[in-house]
């Protein structure tokens, strides 16, 4: 199922007892054609769960604990094969939960838990697999008469296919409009609301634009994160934060923007330095135009950028083949 290249990052998951990393590649392969094979037998009313129940389980270890690890250690070497497993591994609940269910289901984002697809999307951008995450993309569902749940979705999604341009000439949501209902439910949604607010400004950001009073995405991303946890002694609008339970949901997605926030900065298009004998405002001026509607992360080691080693700073300057290969998990990211 996957070529030598992915079966490759695929083995450089961390160690963890009782797995064979070896074979990694093959077990999730397997678990792929039991999720295909039990799909035709509850087509053809012979359903058999039994065996589905044991991937379901299996996968929902194996990605959260490559998950927990990233999110430990955001700079480990192996993080972006530990992101693609996990991602892999959220793929399968998702596809394996549907079956269960007979329904694919809405993504939520909920007080206690986000959605495994959400999971899955975001973790592919950490591992540079932006084809795997616009595909997770295509394949989610909108929860219905949950305005901020569907835009924060909508503005995730977006990011994940690189359209950062539609994110920010999209109008913000009405704080009042959403953050509503019992003090629970608008603890949760001030903290949603909170994190959406972040995901606008890093859009603002990758294009290389900032407006009055814009918030530091990554400032944003870990207040919430600070706030969710089980030690949060700040205000949260009207509450009091010491009052309340861990909010599990908003906390694993401000843990997951954060280390995607930052890697998509550090890598930003509108950071690369202008050619020799290039003007630098229209070098600017052009990247701002390609970050609107797509994302690339300035990375050595892709066939998207030239590097010409010369000069003390290389010299950067776009391939014709930029953008075009929607399977490379290097820096080129589109819809």
């Amino acid at each position: 199922m996957y070529d030598p290249q992915t079966a490759a990052l695929i083995r450089q998951t961390p160690e963890l007892p009782g797995l064979d990393r070896e074979d990694l590649p093959d077990v999730l392969s397997r678990a792929y054609a039991e999720i295909a094979s039990a799909r035709v037998m509850l087509r053809d009313g012979q359903p058999s769960l039994e065996q589905l129940s044991e991937t379901i389980g299996f996968a929902q270890r194996l990605a959260r604990t490559n998950e927990a690890l990233i999110l430990a250690s955001p700079d480990r070497d192996d993080k972006a094969a530990a992101a693609f497993v996990a991602a892999t591994a959220y793929q399968l609940v998702r596809q394996a939960e549907a079956i269960r269910k007979d329904t694919a289901g809405a993504a939520y984002l909920r007080g206690d838990a986000i959605s495994p697809e959400i999971s899955a999307m975001l973790l592919f951008l950490a591992a540079e697999a932006s084809a795997d995450a616009a595909e997770v993309s295509r394949h989610i569902n909108f929860p219905e008469d949950e305005p901020l749940q569907a835009n924060l979705i909508w503005t995730l999604i977006r990011l994940a296919r690189g359209q950062v341009g539609a994110i920010t000439d999209s109008r913000s949501l009405g704080r009042r409009r959403v953050v509503v209902g019992t003090d629970y439910q608008q603890a949760v949604a001030a903290l949603y609301y909170q994190l959406l607010r972040g995901v606008r400004a890093l859009a603002f950001r990758l294009q290389g634009r900032r407006i009055t009073d814009m918030a530091d995405p990554i400032a944003v991303f870990e207040r919430v994160k600070s706030l969710a946890s089980p030690t949060a002694t700040d205000a949260l609008g009207d509450l009091n934060a010491q009052a309340l339970v861990a909010f599990s949901g908003p906390f694993h997605l401000a843990s997951l923007l954060i280390i995607l926030g930052r890697s998509l900065l550090d890598g930003a298009v509108v950071n690369l330095p202008a050619p020799d004998a290039t003007d630098p405002a229209r070098w600017r001026k052009a990247m701002q135009g390609v970050a609107a509607n797509r994302r690339e992360q300035a990375r050595d080691r892709c066939d998207a950028l030239y590097l010409d080693d010369r000069a003390d700073r290389p010299e950067c300057r776009l391939s014709p083949a930029f953008g075009h290969d929607e399977k490379h998990r290097g820096a080129c990211w589109m819809d």
